[in-house]
């Protein structure tokens, strides 16, 4: 069996992020079963520029209303107005706060090593504590969906 080292994930920017309004698909998941998260991308793909007020091309998978077994994943974009956005779709408001912003460089289907990095090795030594909001995704042009590469941003809400 091959054994894969833990490297220490890269040193965060620390962002005060403002408010979003985001529009999107939701699904639960549990923690020991993330099965549903391409399913549900397949799914949004194809409403991508077609949500009223589409803000830009910045995509985002959103974790929020976690519990110690799993939460819900919203993969979503933001809207200027979030009272246009048809009911279909989830609505969720992110309100101003702390983030540490962290890079994942490999391919999407090994994130997992990057959350264990940011959860085990650098949260634990950094001076914050993890904020219990949503946390994000943010995939923005460098993110190539067909293959799972060019890296993206994770968003961890932070206070001290």
């Amino acid at each position: 069996m091959e054994s894969r080292e833990k490297s220490a994930p890269q040193a965060p920017r620390i962002v005060e992020g403002g408010r979003k309004q985001l529009a999107g698909l939701n699904e639960r998941f549990r923690f020991d079963d993330t099965s549903v998260f391409p399913k549900l991308w397949l799914r949004f793909r194809s409403h991508l520029g077609q949500l009223p007020d589409q803000v830009d091309d910045v995509v985002y998978g959103v974790c929020h209303n976690m519990t110690e077994v799993g939460g819900d994943y919203l993969a979503c974009v933001e809207v200027k107005d979030i009272s246009a956005v048809p009911p279909a779709f989830v609505q969720l408001r992110l309100e101003p706060r702390r983030y540490a912003v962290f890079t994942h460089v490999g391919p999407v289907s090994e994130v997992s090593h990057t959350y264990m990095s940011i959860f085990d090795e650098w949260l634990p030594g950094a001076g914050y504590q993890f904020a219990h909001a949503p946390l994000f995704e943010r995939f923005d042009t460098r993110f190539d969906p067909e293959t799972g590469l060019g890296g993206f941003e994770i968003w961890v809400p932070i206070e001290s």
